[in-house]
């Protein structure tokens, strides 16, 4: 039995149309999903990073004071004070960093500064005081050393070997 061609193209044209039709369909809703996950996924990693970061000054300004606990020998009471200033200030500094122009955040960090160590200096006794001053110092001149050797073509690696050796 012969078919024409013109009715085999009835039977076939509707269903190789439904195919065309599923499959531009099919490529629509990849497009649009891959649309939508490239729209939603850096919303939803910048409040993760958000919350990270709140949680990174919190573990941070912990860190701190449990190291001045340590250094200075806090009280239980001026320890408390001294995680509030860290806090406070960590804040700051961080709605500091969105000031665009240079020279202002400069600036800008260091009335911060200056004000977080006269709110810390305010919880110290002089004794701590004192002992903080030399830490600083001590932190200074092992930063000035390593930014000298830098500058002399010495690296950090080579001075900790010479420096373990010598401890031998």
């Amino acid at each position: 039995m012969d078919i024409p061609d013109r009715t085999l193209a009835l039977f076939v044209h509707p269903i190789s149309k439904t195919n065309n039709t599923m499959k531009t369909l099919k490529k629509t809703l990849r497009s649009l999903l891959m649309a939508g996950t490239v729209l939603v996924v850096p919303f939803a990693q910048a409040q993760e990073g958000q919350r990270k970061m709140d949680k990174d000054r919190a573990a941070r300004a912990e860190q701190r004071t449990e190291w001045m606990t340590k250094e200075l020998a806090l009280s239980t009471e001026q320890a408390e004070k001294i995680k509030v200033i860290q806090l406070q200030h960590m804040t700051k500094i961080q709605s500091i960093k969105e000031i665009e122009d240079e020279d202002q955040r400069k600036q800008a960090m260091k009335e911060v500064r200056r004000s977080q160590q006269t709110a810390v200096n305010a919880v110290l006794t002089p004794e701590q005081q004192d002992r903080l001053k030399e830490i600083k110092a001590e932190r200074k001149a092992k930063y000035q050393e390593r930014k000298a050797n830098v500058r002399d073509g010495k690296s950090s690696v080579d001075m900790e070997r010479k420096r373990m050796q010598g401890d031998r």
